[in-house]
């Protein structure tokens, strides 16, 4: 650490050298310091980040607020390594006195060194201007793969940058030379992964003139190709178009897949760019058995490769499953399902009475699908012929015979039972097929048997139909059910008794209670008979509805929104339509209580950890917003941060001083309902001091 160490053998040597004339305040001193290599407990130096650079008029100035920052180009300085920095903006003739301490990666900070002095002169081509400094990676560490993307500090008056990289000593190029404009970033690829050292400059240009710092990196240390991982090599492949996954490989920048019959490496099937997808689809593989040569490619720097193989699928038709083959069909419309076909590409049915391969009942594509539903067949006991294609690069059949169904039967309700009481003025009806029907039609009266004062409809050959508008009133309901049968109409009648009425109840939040907030979701249960309910909310007294008057339809819920907050009588009013009426029930709730959020972490008058820190709160009752602010002129101000955190309960401020000085934190909780624009802002004061 080094606010426990200093470095060995520093020295500090100062010069003011003038040239020519110059507007006040460009005065300007030279430093140089021999760069520290070890700390004090001997043990060699590894994590140098930068150096601070004080100055001032008078001996003292170190430690002070008052200093340059100057970027150590390496985190292990060499022995006997000079540092120089030009101190500018300084006063023309003035005496100087400059000190320098060193900071490591974590932010601990050296001692400082012995004052040395100098008169400040002026510099007719001094114009305040600095070069950059690489900040990304940091300066001395370990490059993460083959390609890097380096960041830079903006240097002050500068109008370009330059990047260089290269193995072979400081300065060296053979990686990378290229402009990057203004940008304060630059990618390099192509940098070596065998752990050897890499050089990086980083040019600046100030005032027509190029200057430089040079820094050194740590190459990866490891690579290695991407491997295959499903479908598992060697196995045999699915069908004719297979998704092949991969594992990532250390620092690859792209995958290449290739696929092929003819030998190892071979891409006369597919040969394609992955980019960095994990994953890639092969369409038309072979479905003959054969051998097929995968070979997958990883770009690291250069491209390497991986073989496999795989055992193209066998192909073979569908077959039919479902009714068995050769049973007889139970009626005029029957389902008819298969096996998939290994292979297929698409099924074809047929169906016929006029001998093998006849398709004068039904012939149509059924894509991929697995059934097919046919209609219109015979129910008179003949035989009925059935064909299923499958495409395996050509179409191949397999033929089934079957009997038709040789008896027809009505339908009848199953649902709800017959002679039970309905569950409401809307109920499905649902009945069993009728053998060899071609239509169902479904009638609903009160007046007496085969009534039809409420309901008259065909249902097609749909086995349900829905009716509305039943009677809750306990009357007796009378249903019949038609089937048509070889053109024929015939029908069986049934009784049921109407549904008794009953208004619904709020069952949450439980009457009576306090409500959550200022949203609140109110529940109710079914009334029978119900055809529609109504919500009312107020506050001026029972049935009032200042707050809230909507119909909720059939929903068994409503939402309502801008509820008070202030522990008030809330009073509901439920209404549910029976019969063309409406009938209510009246509740009462208290209003729920709202409070500020209070900053929990770090504690409240506490030193805080470092320049960026995570503030947290506790959540406040009715809450629709915080708002963060953060300053060091006195409460209330906003010069270091002022953002709002939406609902989070943490935010993260950076750039706080680590002078020990006072920080002021003032959290923002918005209270009231946003909808309605009753919302007021409240805050909570803190104070922290700074390391």
């Amino acid at each position: 650490m080094l606010d426990r160490r200093w470095f060995l053998g520093l020295g500090l040597a100062l010069a003011g050298i003038l040239v020519a004339t110059h507007p006040a305040g460009a005065g300007f001193l030279d430093a140089s310091w021999t760069a520290p290599t070890t700390n004090t407990d001997g043990s060699p130096l590894t994590d140098l980040a930068s150096y601070r650079v004080y100055y001032g008029s008078a001996t003292g100035s170190c430690p002070g607020s008052i200093f340059f920052e100057v970027a150590s180009p390496t985190s292990s300085p060499a022995p006997n390594t000079t540092m120089s920095f030009r101190l500018v903006g300084l006063a023309p003739g003035t005496r100087y006195y400059v000190s320098v301490t060193a900071v490591d990666l974590s932010g601990n900070e050296s001692g400082c060194s012995l004052n040395a002095s100098g008169t400040a002169h002026t510099d007719s081509n001094t114009n305040s201007t600095t070069p950059g400094t690489l900040t990304s990676p940091p300066p001395g560490s370990q490059l993460g793969g083959g390609t890097v993307s380096f960041g830079w500090s903006s240097g002050t008056g500068a109008t370009e940058y330059w990047l260089e990289a290269g193995t072979t000593g400081v300065g060296s190029t053979n990686l990378y030379s290229q402009s990057q404009g203004l940008s304060l970033s630059g990618t390099v690829s192509g940098l070596p992964t065998n752990g050897s050292t890499v050089y990086v400059r980083l040019w600046t240009r100030l005032s027509g003139t190029w200057q430089f710092n040079d820094y050194t990196y740590r190459a990866a240390t490891s690579q290695n190709k991407a491997t295959l991982t499903s479908p598992s090599p060697g196995s045999t492949l699915a069908g004719a178009t297979v998704s092949f996954g991969w594992s990532a490989g250390t620092g690859a920048t792209e995958y290449w897949l290739e696929a092929g019959t003819t030998g190892v490496g071979s891409t006369n099937l597919y040969s394609r760019s992955q980019g960095l997808n994990r994953s890639g689809t092969v369409n038309v593989l072979p479905t003959n058995g054969s051998t097929v040569y995968v070979r997958l490619w990883t770009l690291l720097g250069t491209w390497q490769f991986n073989d496999y193989t795989y055992r193209g699928t066998g192909q073979n038709k569908a077959t039919l499953t479902s009714p068995p083959s050769g049973s007889t069909l139970a009626a005029v419309t029957v389902s008819f399902g298969w096996s998939a076909g290994t292979g297929a590409t698409e099924y074809w049915l047929e169906v016929g009475t006029t001998g093998v391969g006849s398709t004068n009942l039904y012939s149509q594509s059924q894509g991929l699908n697995l059934s097919g539903t046919v209609n219109g067949l015979p129910t008179n006991g003949s035989t009925v012929y059935v064909r299923l294609w499958t495409l395996l690069g050509t179409w191949q059949f397999n033929d089934y015979t079957y009997l038709a169904a040789t008896s027809q039967n009505k339908a009848t309700l199953t649902s709800p039972p017959p002679g039970s009481s309905l569950g409401g003025a809307t109920v499905s009806f649902g009945w069993s097929a009728g053998t060899g029907a071609t239509e169902y039609w479904l009638e609903v009266g009160t007046t007496g048997v085969g009534s039809t004062n409420l309901y008259s409809q065909s249902q097609g050959l749909s086995l349900s139909g829905t009716v509305n508008g039943l009677p809750t009133n306990g009357s007796t309901v009378y249903v019949r059910l038609w089937t048509r049968l070889s053109g024929t109409w015939q029908f069986n009648d049934y009784t049921y008794r109407a549904a008794s009425q009953n208004k619904a109840t709020l069952t949450n939040p439980p009457p009576g209670s306090p409500l959550g907030g200022a949203t609140v979701s109110f529940g109710w249960s079914a009334g029978t008979g119900a055809t529609e309910y109504w919500l009312e909310v107020g506050t001026t007294g029972t049935g009032s509805t200042n707050l809230y008057s909507q119909s909720q339809g059939l929903n068994l819920s409503g939402t309502v929104n801008g509820l008070p907050t202030n522990g008030s009588t809330v009073y509901m009013r439920l209404w549910t339509r029976l019969g063309g009426t409406w009938q209510f029930n009246d509740y009462t709730y208290r209003a729920a209580s709202q409070n500020k959020a209070t900053l929990t972490s770090p504690p409240p008058g506490s030193t805080l950890a470092g320049a960026t820190v995570s503030f947290g709160w506790s959540a406040a009752t009715g809450a629709t917003e915080y708002w963060l602010e953060v300053g060091t002129t006195g409460t209330g101000s906003t010069n270091l941060y002022s953002q709002s955190q939406g609902l989070r309960l943490s935010g993260t401020v950076s750039g706080l001083p680590t002078n020990g000085g006072t920080v002021y934190v003032r959290l923002w909780t918005r209270l009231g309902d946003q909808l309605l624009g009753s919302q007021t802002w409240q805050f909570n004061d803190y104070t922290y001091t700074t390391r």
